[in-house]
C-alpha cells in the first residue's frame, strides 16, 4: 500500500455581512473544496441538501453549477451567486482552523494544524447580526471551544459582542458528511433548527 500524501490547507475567507444571523463553523475545506475555492464542495456532503431543505432555496443546484463551471470567469458568477443566496438567507460561513496539514478530508486525516484566534470569530459576529454559531461537526466544537479555553468561556465572550441571543450562543448541528451514521431524515430534523435563524427565502 502506498503511503498517503500529505498536503497543506488553509481556510477560505468568512462568508459574511451585516445582516448575518447564524454562523456555521466547519473544520477546514475538503480537498474537493480547494479544488473549487468554495465550502463544502464534496459533492458526497450533505451540506447544500440539507440548507436547500430547511430553507427552500437551491442550494444544490447552484453549488453544483459552481462545479461544473469551466471558466474561471463562470466559477466566479457561480460563486458569487451561492454567496447572494447565503447572504439573503442570512447565513454566514466559516471554519476553526486556519492552515493544517493532512493526509485526506476527513478530520480524522489532520495530522497538525493552526487554529482560527477567537477575535477572527468575534470580528464576524461584532460586524454582523449572528445570534447563534453552529458547529458542523464534533470536532469543530472542540476546536472553538478550544481556542476559547472552554464552552463557558467561549459561550460569555461570543455572547458578550452578539447585538442579541435567545439562547444558549453555541451549539452543533448533526453533521453533514456522509462519514457520518445518522440517517438523512435524522439530520435534517436536527437542521431545523436553522429555521428561527434564517430569513424566509423568496425565489
Amino acid at each position: 500500500m502506498r503511503n498517503a500524501v500529505c498536503e497543506s490547507a488553509a481556510c477560505f475567507k468568512p462568508v459574511f455581512n451585516e445582516n448575518s444571523r447564524v454562523l456555521l463553523l466547519g473544520t477546514v475545506p475538503s480537498v474537493d473544496s480547494v479544488k473549487y475555492g468554495f465550502y463544502y464542495m464534496n459533492k458526497g456532503n450533505y451540506f447544500w441538501r440539507l440548507l436547500s431543505d430547511v430553507s427552500g432555496a437551491p442550494f444544490v443546484e447552484l453549488a453544483d453549477d459552481l462545479r461544473n463551471a469551466q471558466t474561471a470567469e463562470k466559477r466566479k458568477t457561480a460563486e458569487n451567486e451561492l454567496i447572494s443566496r447565503l447572504f439573503r438567507l442570512g447565513v454566514a460561513l466559516f471554519d476553526t482552523i486556519s492552515t493544517c496539514e493532512r493526509t485526506g478530508s476527513t478530520d480524522d486525516k489532520i495530522l497538525s494544524y493552526e487554529l482560527n484566534g477567537k477575535e477572527k470569530i468575534l470580528d464576524i459576529i461584532r460586524a454582523s447580526r449572528i445570534e447563534k454559531v453552529f458547529c458542523t461537526s464534533g470536532e469543530a466544537l472542540k476546536n472553538l471551544y478550544r481556542v476559547f479555553g472552554g464552552k463557558d468561556k467561549a459561550d460569555g465572550e461570543i455572547a458578550s459582542v452578539m447585538k442579541t441571543s435567545a439562547d444558549a450562543p453555541t451549539g452543533k448541528l448533526l453533521s453533514p458528511s456522509r462519514r457520518a451514521f445518522q440517517p438523512y431524515a435524522e439530520r435534517l430534523k436536527d437542521w431545523k433548527k436553522l429555521s428561527q435563524y434564517i430569513n424566509g427565502y423568496n425565489g
